[in-house]
């Protein structure tokens, strides 16, 4: 069995760019572990220390967020893939609530019933805040409506209506 290659291989004709593996070695005890005095930190509690302007190490990745939050056009999707806990929703979403504040407030989407082709909803724009006011209102029309419909069919002039259509 061949030996591994224990160098770097150049880019080019006869290599691939990457480091050759090399041997596993143990690890000494004292390069696993370094001492710092605290006495020789700038600060006392680490409240005190302002937090990093964005994630550490991930310029290229909120480059490309930033890339992808500054298109204005339909069918962009921004996807963002890494380990859990590294701070990728977190990323997006201070990249997109900075977008929003400096935007106007976009209108209210619902969507109602459409009775013609109910495949089909209809789409109602509301300015901005107002499409919740719509379906609380909504909401109470049909509380209304199944107290009132039924009181309605039986009520006496409705019976006696009824009677002479079906005599």
């Amino acid at each position: 069995m061949a030996k591994p290659p224990t160098a770097y291989r150049e880019p080019g004709r006869g290599g691939a760019g990457l480091p050759a593996a090399e041997p596993a070695r143990p690890l000494p005890p004292a390069l696993l572990y370094r001492c710092c005095d605290p006495a020789e930190l700038p600060f006392e509690l680490v409240g005190e220390l302002e937090d990093p302007p964005g994630p550490i190490g991930q310029d290229r990745a909120v480059e490309a967020v930033q890339f992808a939050v500054a298109m204005r056009r339909k069918g962009y999707n921004v996807y963002a893939l890494g380990a859990s806990g590294t701070g990728k929703h977190t990323v997006v979403r201070d990249l997109l609530q900075r977008q929003a504040e400096g935007a106007p407030t976009p209108p209210d989407w619902c969507y109602v019933n459409n009775f013609d082709d109910p495949q089909k909803p209809r789409r109602l724009r509301l300015p901005p805040g107002r499409g919740s006011g719509l379906r609380e209102a909504m909401k109470r029309l049909v509380e209304e409506l199944r107290a009132a419909l039924p009181a309605a069919f039986e009520r006496d002039d409705y019976r006696t209506r009824r009677d002479v259509i079906d005599q």
